[in-house]
């Protein structure tokens, strides 16, 4: 059989346990978080990691293997909508490692569930203009990623990086994005 991505309800605080526990099975399964760092004292600075979805976890099996799934200790039930599990394509899942491995201070806006649409991730430059209309900083691209399958929208921005551009308006260069 073909295995899927299935999003199941896991306790907040077992989580570590369940992962290490479907590790330990060799169950391919994901927990996003968003990771960045925080301010401590003495001008050190600690990286902080807390979950996206504190009560799911994204695991990768077989309809065989989802029976194994449901008596994991920890683990409440599958993710259900109108009578279906929940289901995530690969793709989705692609962009979602991708989303979590590349930016911090990830957002998330609740939007409705339509488990037939595609997700998409869609990438927004920002240019920046002083006043008289010259490209003075560029921010690196702000992105969001679509999940109509879980009714959420993630979304992200970085840094800026300064870019100046040369006196001559006739010259061209190619604008590099962190």
């Amino acid at each position: 059989m073909k295995k899927r991505w299935f999003v199941v309800y896991i306790k907040e605080n077992r989580r570590h346990k369940i992962v290490a526990m479907l590790d330990r099975r060799h169950i391919q399964n994901f927990c996003p978080v968003d990771k960045g760092p925080v301010p401590a004292p003495k001008h050190k600075t600690r990286l902080f990691s807390k979950p996206l979805f504190p009560a799911f976890l994204f695991v990768k099996v077989s309809e065989a293997e989802a029976v194994t799934i449901g008596r994991t200790k920890g683990v409440i039930n599958f993710v259900y909508w109108m009578n279906h599990p929940v289901t995530i394509n690969d793709l989705e899942m692609e962009y979602l490692c991708f989303f979590t491995e590349r930016f911090t201070g990830i957002g998330l806006i609740k939007t409705h569930v339509n488990p037939h649409e595609k997700g998409s991730m869609v990438t927004v430059p920002a240019l920046h203009m002083d006043y008289d209309n010259m490209l003075v900083a560029v921010r690196t691209p702000s992105c969001k990623l679509s999940l109509p399958a879980l009714g959420y929208v993630l979304t992200a921005a970085s840094s800026v990086a300064q870019e100046t551009m040369p006196e001559s308006a006739f010259f061209r260069r190619s604008l590099v994005y962190n």
